[in-house]
């Protein structure tokens, strides 16, 4: 790993606690009724500090955007992603996360120009509470098993 990202260009970025989550999986029921959803949404604290147990060591994290926001899914040429988003976790989901593309754009534009589906792997390493280093310009294999 350390030849992989020897030299890398790491770019500062702020995450937000996403506004909600919900866990499911494809091996579990879907929730139908309102009570059954808001048994399994958890809310978001953002005025604690992200818990994730890398500390300053280097680690991967998986960023998904939505699937209509992906560079495969066809557009107008003039369109604009304003409101663009990626929610950012690790392989052990010890933390996860959401960057906002208005917090960093320029980081945002570079991560963009290298997804081709709605996910991509990349290198990172805590740099605050709620805030990231990002190496933008090594990335990992892009075939993981999670």
């Amino acid at each position: 790993m350390c030849q992989a990202i020897n030299g890398g260009q790491w770019s500062y970025i702020t995450l937000a606690a996403p506004p909600f989550m919900s866990v499911i999986n494809r091996l579990q029921t879907f929730p139908t009724t309102a009570e059954q959803i808001k048994a399994r949404v958890q809310k978001s604290d953002s005025s604690k500090p992200l818990k994730m147990k890398h500390g300053t060591k280097v680690f991967m994290v998986k960023l998904q955007v939505p699937a209509d926001m992906s560079r495969a899914t066809p557009r107008p040429a003039n369109s604009n992603i304003k409101e663009a988003h990626a929610m950012m976790y690790d392989r052990e989901r010890s933390f996860t996360a959401v960057w906002n593309k208005e917090t960093e754009p320029e980081a945002f534009e570079t991560f963009y120009k290298h997804l081709t589906i709605p996910k991509l792997y990349m290198w990172a390493r805590r740099a605050d509470d709620w805030a990231l280093e990002l190496c933008l310009d090594k990335l990992p294999p892009q075939n993981q098993p999670w």
